[in-house]
């Protein structure tokens, strides 16, 4: 849904994805669309990119060090990574653990097929330490105006969702 959004902006798009239903459903919409593993599977050969979009993926990952090195390749020199990850110490759910509380979910952050948890810190760290990209804008969602607010101001708390904007 995201590609179609951006493909129906005039902009060259090409998705992944380990689901063959969802790829099936987005061949019909983007420029190109590949069932791959991306930890495992050999990546095809693509011109490099403006943006590589990174949503709500990388807590699937076994290795997303490794996966995300391997991604950033297709970036152009001066590329855009858009990353978006679950919160794991948003406030709701710091509250869930005071009472002793986690079960998995089907969705949300307690995802059954979550892997790696992110927070703000370990986020952050990923991007600029580990990767050596240049954070250059962050916009992260909150529950709410006011969530929304205090998640711009204190994101290690307030962001259900973190969203980075990183530049190689």
């Amino acid at each position: 849904y995201v590609g179609g959004y951006f493909k129906s902006k005039g902009n060259y798009v090409v998705g992944f994805d380990i689901s063959k239903k969802a790829i099936t459903h987005a061949r019909r919409t983007l420029d190109n669309a590949f069932v791959v593993d991306l930890e495992n599977d050999p990546l095809p050969r693509l011109k490099p990119f403006d943006v590589l979009i990174l949503s709500e993926i990388v807590e699937h990952l076994f290795q997303p060090e490794q996966t995300v090195q391997r991604l950033i390749k297709y970036l152009k020199p001066k590329g855009l990574l858009l990353i978006t990850t679950p919160n794991i110490m948003y406030w709701g759910n710091r509250i869930q653990f005071l009472k002793g509380k986690f079960t998995y979910e089907k969705q949300g952050h307690f995802d059954e097929s979550h892997v790696h948890f992110f927070t703000d810190e370990t986020i952050r760290i990923l991007l600029t330490e580990k990767l050596k990209l240049r954070i250059k804008e962050e916009s992260h969602i909150g529950a709410g105006q006011l969530g929304s607010f205090l998640a711009s101001k204190f994101p290690g708390l307030f962001a259900y969702q973190l969203v980075f904007v990183a530049q190689k």
